[in-house]
C-alpha cells in the first residue's frame, strides 16, 4: 500500500512519500582515451586541406581479446512485500508557491515528470488490483545530495528499499551508487546516462544508453541498410561533447569508404556539393549536438538542389529538428531508447484509464513510468530483490519496450556496471515518424 502525503500535488489515489533534495543539469559521458594499438579511421583535416576520401576497409585494427570478470552479488531474496523508491528532481515546494493546479502549466520538463509519475500511478493501482505486493514511494529528490548527507530519516528509509530509480544527474548518480554497492540496493537510472566514476558496480543498471551505444547502433544500421550508397561524414569538435562523439565515430566507423568534412572548414560545404550523386542516396551522418551547427547544418541542405536523394544520420537530440517544412524530402534517421507505437491491447487500455483518470490524452512518458514500475514489480515477485540473472538474459521482464542489459567494460577491461544497449532506429520524412529497427 502507498502511503499519503500532505503535499501530494494533485495526484488523486496515488500515495506519495516525498522528501527535498537537490537536482543539477544532467552531465554527460566520460571521454575514453584512444588505444595505441588502433589507427584513425577519420582523418582530421587542417585549414589547408580540402577534404578527402578516406577507404576504412584497408585499415587494420587489431585487438587483443582479454579475460574480463564481473563481480558477483548478493543471492536474491524472496520477500511478503517489496519496495520501489523512486528519486527525481520535481520541486514540490516551487510548484505550491506558484499555486499551479494543472501540468499543462508547468515547464516541459517538470510537466514531463508529471506525465512518468501518472504512468507509475497507473502500474502501482494496477499491480495492487492484481494483489502483487510492492509498495511504491516517490521522492522529490530536488535537495538530493544535501538529502543523502543529512537527512537520517530520509536515509534510514531509502535503505530499507528493494531498488531504487533514479532520475537524476551523473553526479547525484555517483553518490547513490557508492551507496547502492554499500548497501547492496539495485540503482536504475532512467534519465542521466551514467556518472564518469562508476565502476564495479553489479547492483547499477543504465536504462538511458550513452551515447558510444546511440552511435554504434546507428553505424551499424547505415552501413547495412545503405551498403553501395556514397557516406559522408560531417563532423564537429568544438565541445568536449562533440568531440567526444567525433572519437566514437572514428572509432566504430568502417567497411565503407567514408568522404569526412570539417564543418567549420571554410570549403567544406561546396566540397559536400561537389561530392554528392545524382543518381544514389548520399548519406550523411553528422555528430553535433550543438544546437546552433545543427541549425547551420539545416540550413546548408536546404541549399542542395532536390534532384539529390540525402539521407541525414543524426544524433539523439535531431528528432525535434527533423520535422522542418523546408527539408520534407529529407530523410532523417535518429536512435531511441523507448519506443511505444500505441498499438495491442495493453496499450489500449492504459489510453481508456488515463483519459478517464485526467482528462487528457496519453503521453511517452506516461508509457514510461507505467512500464518502468510494471515491468520491475513483477520481476520482484518473481525473481526476489536481486535481478542480476533474469536482467542479464532477457528483456521480457519488461511489457512495453525491448531492453538488452550487457556488461560494461573500460579499456583496461575493468567492469562497470549493466547497460541497455538496445535502441530503435526511428525514419522520420515529411513530418511523420516511422520505427524501422
Amino acid at each position: 500500500m502507498l502511503q499519503k502525503i500532505i503535499k501530494s500535488f494533485f495526484i488523486a489515489l496515488f500515495v506519495l512519500s516525498f522528501f527535498v533534495s537537490n537536482a543539477a543539469h544532467a552531465q554527460f559521458w566520460k571521454q575514453k582515451k584512444k588505444a595505441n594499438n588502433t589507427e584513425n579511421v577519420i582523418k582530421e583535416h587542417t585549414a589547408e586541406d580540402v577534404p578527402e576520401l578516406i577507404d576504412s576497409t584497408q585499415i587494420d585494427i587489431k585487438e587483443i581479446a582479454k579475460k574480463r570478470q564481473i563481480p558477483t552479488t548478493r543471492k536474491a531474496v524472496k520477500k511478503d512485500a517489496y519496495r520501489i523508491d523512486v528519486l527525481l528532481p520535481l520541486g514540490l515546494e516551487e510548484i505550491s508557491n506558484q499555486k499551479i493546479t494543472h501540468p499543462d502549466k508547468l515547464s516541459f520538463t517538470k510537466k514531463n515528470l508529471i506525465y512518468y509519475i501518472e504512468g507509475m500511478q497507473l502500474a502501482i493501482d494496477s499491480l495492487n488490483k492484481m494483489e502483487v505486493p510492492v509498495n511504491l514511494y516517490i521522492h522529490d529528490a530536488i535537495n538530493l545530495e544535501d538529502d543523502l548527507k543529512n537527512n537520517l530519516l530520509f536515509t534510514n528509509q531509502l535503505f530499507k528499499s528493494d531498488a531504487w530509480i533514479a532520475h537524476t544527474s551523473s553526479q547525484e548518480l555517483s553518490t547513490l551508487s557508492q551507496l547502492s554497492l554499500e548497501k547492496e540496493i539495485m540503482l536504475f537510472s532512467t534519465f542521466s546516462p551514467g556518472a564518469s566514476d562508476i565502476e564495479n558496480q553489479p547492483y547499477f543498471y543504465i536504462l538511458n544508453p550513452k551515447l558510444n551505444s546511440h552511435i554504434e547502433s546507428l553505424l551499424a544500421f547505415g552501413q547495412k541498410k545503405f551498403v553501395q550508397d556514397p557516406k559522408f561524414f560531417i563532423y564537429d569538435t568544438t565541445s568536449a561533447l562533440s568531440l567526444d562523439a567525433y572519437h566514437k565515430f572514428n572509432e566504430f566507423m568502417g567497411g565503407n569508404a567514408i568522404s569526412t568534412f570539417n564543418w567549420k572548414h571554410e570549403k567544406t560545404k561546396e566540397s559536400i556539393k561537389a561530392n554528392l550523386v545524382s543518381n544514389r542516396k548520399n548519406i550523411l551522418y553528422c555528430n553535433t549536438m550543438n544546437k546552433v551547427m545543427i541549425e547551420e547544418f539545416l540550413n546548408f541542405l536546404e541549399t542542395i538542389p532536390k534532384e539529390y536523394e540525402i539521407v541525414v544520420m543524426g544524433m539523439p537530440n535531431w528528432k525535434p529538428y527533423t520535422k522542418k517544412k523546408e527539408l520534407s524530402h529529407v530523410h532523417f534517421y535518429t536512435t531511441q531508447a523507448f519506443y511505444f507505437d500505441g498499438q495491442g491491447a495493453l496499450c489500449d487500455w492504459l489510453k481508456v484509464n488515463y483519459k478517464e483518470r485526467h482528462g487528457r490524452d496519453i503521453q511517452d512518458m506516461t508509457y514510461r513510468g507505467f512500464e518502468l514500475i510494471f515491468g520491475l514489480g513483477n520481476a520482484l515477485v518473481k525473481n526476489g530483490n536481486q535481478l542480476y540473472t533474469p536482467l542479464s538474459k532477457s528483456h521480457r521482464l519488461w511489457p512495453l519496450s525491448h531492453f538488452n542489459m550487457e556488461a560494461q567494460f573500460d579499456e583496461k577491461d575493468t567492469f562497470l556496471y549493466f547497460e541497455n544497449t538496445y535502441l530503435y532506429i526511428m525514419h522520420h520524412l515529411n513530418g511523420n515518424e516511422q520505427m524501422v529497427h
